[in-house]
């Protein structure tokens, strides 16, 4: 369901009651007819008329100004002069909508009945796709959850031994996309072979040492494209 986001719990003038809807309101197919009027707006049906298919109508922007009224008076929303509260002759002209206006409370409720949440806020910023130089095969590469589930039970390896990668060079070298911080941030990634030959390295200080066997079997469960390009170097098979 699509929201509509307002700084504040205030009222809102009929004009941007209706301009919040109709922006936010699911489009539809319908069609468009396109035919010769003349200057009092009838159309000449002896004349050329063209009928075309529009899969991305704002249906409810069309008929917002004509049904508004009605709309309100069956929910029980009362439309108020902006500047006399205490007038409620709202004369449905859409040329004097700034003049007029609902309650925050009205307004959801007008919302509710195209299909629409109201949320006091900002709206959240839309996920951008990271830059990144170059592909990445995301089938050869992991997130750092997905290398603790594969060797964290023999290893220790936890989150912590990503904090500074600085101390873990071999770590740091097998981490083939940085990731992006904050709150729409993206997860580093990383080679599961290069990441498993630093396990299995005797020269590895941090955590317990993980057997070579193991450590192979662990590849080949968890990243099953990784392995079968690195099968060849599999001890297992000898």
């Amino acid at each position: 369901m699509t929201t509509i986001y307002i700084p504040a719990a205030t009222r809102l003038t009929v004009a941007e009651a209706k301009r919040l809807i109709s922006d936010a309101a699911p489009r539809g197919e319908a069609v468009d007819i396109y035919a010769v009027v003349d200057d009092q707006g009838n159309i000449d049906f002896d004349g050329p008329i063209e009928t075309r298919l529009n899969k991305n109508a704002n249906i409810t922007g069309q008929y917002i100004d004509r049904d508004f009224q009605g709309l309100c008076e069956e929910l029980g929303i009362v439309i108020r002069d902006k500047h006399r509260p205490l007038r409620t002759d709202y004369p449905n002209m859409s040329n004097v909508d700034e003049y007029w206006t609902i309650a925050h409370d009205e307004f959801v409720r007008l919302a509710a009945l195209h299909g629409l949440l109201v949320e006091i806020g900002e709206a959240p910023e839309p996920q951008t796709p990271p830059v990144v130089t170059g592909e990445i095969d995301f089938t050869m590469v992991a997130t750092r959850k997905e290398l603790i589930d594969a060797f964290g039970k023999f290893t220790d390896l936890n989150m912590t031994w990503f904090d500074n990668l600085t101390d873990t060079p071999k770590l740091k070298a097998a981490r083939k996309f940085a990731g992006q911080g904050g709150r729409n941030g993206t997860e580093p990634l990383f080679c599961p072979f290069e990441v498993m030959q630093w396990l299995v390295s005797p020269k590895r200080r941090k955590g317990r040492p993980i057997e070579v066997n193991t450590a192979w079997r662990m590849l080949e469960s968890y990243f099953p494209r990784v392995y079968a390009q690195y099968s060849i170097g599999d001890p297992r098979t000898d």
